[in-house]
C-alpha cells in the first residue's frame, strides 16, 4: 500500500470544472435561500455566501462542500 503524499494537485481543467460547479450549486441553493457570491470567488479567492442570517467566507473548496450540503441535507 502506498503512502499519499503531499503534493498539490493543479489541474485547469479540474478548476475550470469546479468553478462551473459552484455557479450550479449557487443556483440550485437559492430555493434554500442559500445566497453566493460568484464574483467572490473569481476576483478574491473566497466566496461569500449568506444563509439563515449569517456570512460566511469559504475558501472554493470549502464552498463546493457547503453548498452541497446545504442542497442535500438542509
Amino acid at each position: 500500500m502506498s503512502t499519499a503524499s503531499s503534493a498539490v494537485f493543479k489541474d485547469p481543467q479540474f478548476d475550470e470544472w469546479l468553478q462551473r460547479e459552484i455557479l450550479r450549486l449557487s443556483v440550485d441553493t437559492l430555493n434554500k435561500k442559500a445566497i453566493t457570491c460568484t464574483a467572490c470567488g473569481e476576483i478574491r479567492g473566497d466566496y461569500i455566501v449568506d444563509f439563515q442570517g449569517e456570512t460566511y467566507r469559504f475558501d472554493t473548496p470549502k464552498t463546493y462542500a457547503f453548498l452541497t450540503y446545504v442542497l442535500e441535507e438542509v
